[in-house]
């Protein structure tokens, strides 16, 4: 979750977002609510925005509306079932560290629902990296999934994922076990520059979540130069 602290506090040129109204928003959150998933802290009533319980509504928008569909028009992945079929409770968190997903819970720390940081200065509206931590999260809800690890021995917490898996190369499925959580969110990224149907976000900042990932959320010796080079040509980032 430091990642996305940093993302939401990062700003971007070329970030310009087609942002939903806040009718949308209420909307979509009431959708949400009626697929059988209590939201603990954040409530079923219309809400304002901006708002912590807007930004969290904003990152299901984006799981919602953003299909990812082949050339035919086929679905290649539903990443919003899979997200609500093991999603019961989202829980709010007061820190980052307690940011996680277990058993059918998610727990959203605070940089995805905190509309300013600390000095009070406006975060960054939220973008794919909403979404991709609905996903990422998810992943941790499968029995036996990969834990993550320290990156360095010398670290103090456990930011990395010991191997990464191209999943859009075939090289793993997202329900193997052995594949971790950050190995999803590039490949739920990839599919929504590639495939995103309805996925008006700055194409230039899902670019860079993933750079930032390949680079930052791997043990080194987990992803080779090989990996790392054909996501970035697959997306047109070298």
């Amino acid at each position: 979750m430091k990642l996305l602290a940093f993302l939401l506090i990062f700003s971007f040129s070329s970030s310009a977002l087609a942002r939903p109204s806040c009718k949308e928003l209420n909307s979509s959150w009431a959708k949400q609510h009626q697929q059988g998933v209590e939201f603990v802290s954040f409530g079923k009533k219309s809400f304002s925005c901006p708002s912590e319980t807007a930004n969290v509504a904003t990152a299901f928008y984006y799981l919602d509306t953003i299909d990812i569909i082949d050339n035919s028009g086929n679905e290649i992945f539903d990443y919003y079932s899979y997200v609500f079929n093991k999603l019961t409770h989202v829980i709010k968190a007061d820190s980052d560290a307690a940011s996680s997903a277990s058993s059918s819970i998610i727990i959203i720390g605070s940089s995805l629902y905190a509309t300013h940081s600390p000095s009070g200065k406006p975060y960054d509206p939220i973008g794919i990296e909403g979404a991709e931590t609905l996903v990422h999260e998810r992943k941790h809800m499968d029995a036996g999934n990969l834990k993550h690890v320290k990156c360095k021995p010398s670290d103090q917490y456990k930011d990395c994922d010991p191997k990464f898996h191209d999943l859009v190369a075939g090289e793993a499925d997202i329900f193997d076990t052995h594949v971790g959580a950050y190995s999803v969110s590039v490949s739920y990224i990839t599919d929504t520059i590639l495939h995103g149907r309805g996925n008006d976000l700055s194409v230039a900042r899902s670019k860079y979540v993933i750079k930032d990932l390949l680079s930052n959320r791997f043990k080194s010796s987990g992803i080779t130069n090989t990996q790392y080079t054909n996501v970035l040509n697959r997306i047109n980032a070298l």
